[in-house]
């Protein structure tokens, strides 16, 4: 394949694409391995990178005329002016520690749900951020809000919002690419972020002071955590492996080999003595977490498509994960047996979490979709979509053919 029009033309098997819908389309089926062969045939695509050519393909696989000549590092542009109204895909969120808010991360903005009438109310946003909002935090007294994003291959960002007055009180820029993991530690006085940049830093709060700098990792850092006790912090990323850090000596403890791919996400349970992985490989993974090494209990299996989320339930008795596939899983953590499989979703699910009594669960849909259903007896109880936003119409910009 040495050009645009030799991709759109495809193959003895016919059209590789389907403008407008990308979730349908051979290459994306095939890049995500739910279609023979998978692609690329050594290796695998980050799911972000996966979803830029979904989204190409959802708003049409537009190429431009120079895009379609003979040149294997043909750049794609994108068109100016004409725009089109799309809710954007929901790609984080966090309860309130009160339960009474949920905030969602979509483009550019968080915005802040009221949930306890059956009716959730949109009640303010929280503009200003640079792209897509990758993760978001809650302090454990609900005081402070972090979101972490950046532009990607330009810079990294965290915004961190005091809630009572609605205020930014820090914005943390150090990093080189993408925030995708985040979490404060217990008592909320630091703040643990890991990036693209393959770095994982420690922040002091409120000062915003950068206190350890680690770099262990050999490709992205996509997901963050910290332990109940505020003794450790651990990190998943696209090298297959976990890491477990002191955050005050900002030295990494040990580190583990874990999925067989990128590791979308990590939790730690709330009682401090498991872990909870979720991978491109198609499995979320619970482990028995110790001080100098952590071994692996089970493996949760039954997904078809990438693990992009995972949650215990703060009573520790459920864990979640959701996936491309469009289901989110409920498990019992005592022995990892699947209770149900939730597939009221219409598409990717990015996201998944539980309200604080451990009652409900929520998750992100890439349709702008948000779902939450009873914990209990896995009813959906109420759906949702977020605000439209104006979107340009064709490709995306700067993608080498």
């Amino acid at each position: 394949m040495a050009s645009g029009a030799d991709f759109l033309k495809g193959g003895k098997h016919g059209a590789v694409l389907v403008a407008g819908k990308g979730a349908q389309s051979r290459v994306t089926r095939m890049l995500l391995g739910t279609l023979s062969p998978k692609m690329p045939p050594n290796g695998q695509l980050k799911p972000e990178e996966i979803a830029a050519i979904r989204a190409w393909i959802d708003q049409g696989a537009h190429v431009t005329t120079a895009a379609l000549k003979s040149n294997a590092t043909a750049t794609i542009t994108r068109p100016i002016g004409k725009t089109i109204a799309v809710a954007a895909p929901v790609t984080s969120l966090a309860f309130s520690p009160d339960g009474t808010t949920l905030a969602i991360g979509v483009y550019r903005e968080v915005q802040f749900w009221s949930i306890r009438a059956s009716a959730p109310a949109l009640t303010t946003n929280w503009k200003g951020h640079l792209d897509t909002i990758r993760s978001l935090a809650y302090s454990r007294d609900g005081a402070l809000l972090a979101a972490g994003g950046g532009m990607p291959g330009v810079a990294g960002e965290v915004r961190i919002r005091d809630i009572a007055t609605g205020k930014e009180c820090s914005v943390l820029g150090e990093h080189t690419d993408v925030v995708n993991g985040l979490a404060f530690s217990p008592d909320a006085h630091r703040l643990a972020t890991g990036s693209a940049d393959k770095s994982v830093r420690i922040w002091e709060i409120p000062s915003g002071k950068q206190t350890a700098l680690m770099r262990d990792h050999s490709e992205a850092v996509l997901g963050m955590c910290w332990s109940p006790d505020g003794k450790v912090a651990a990190s998943c990323g696209a090298d297959a492996s976990i890491k477990i850090w002191d955050p005050v000596a900002g030295k990494r403890i040990y580190s583990i080999s874990a999925h067989d791919g990128p590791i979308n996400s990590i939790q730690f349970s709330p009682d401090g003595k498991g872990l909870l992985t979720c991978g491109a490989d198609k499995t979320a993974r619970q482990w028995n977490y110790g001080a100098d090494s952590s071994s692996q209990a089970r493996v949760l299996s039954g997904h078809t498509m990438y693990v992009l989320s995972g949650a215990y339930s703060p009573d520790g008795k459920l864990a979640a994960s959701c996936s491309s596939d469009g289901t989110v899983s409920i498990w019992k953590v005592a022995d990892g047996s699947r209770l149900a499989v939730l597939k009221d979703a219409a598409d990717w699910l990015y996201c998944v979490g539980f309200s604080p009594d451990s009652k409900q669960v929520a998750a992100g849909c890439w349709n702008g979709d948000v779902l939450i259903w009873d914990a209990a007896d896995y009813k959906l109880l109420k759906r949702f979509s977020t605000a439209p936003l104006r979107r340009p119409v064709g490709t995306l910009a700067n993608i080498k053919q």
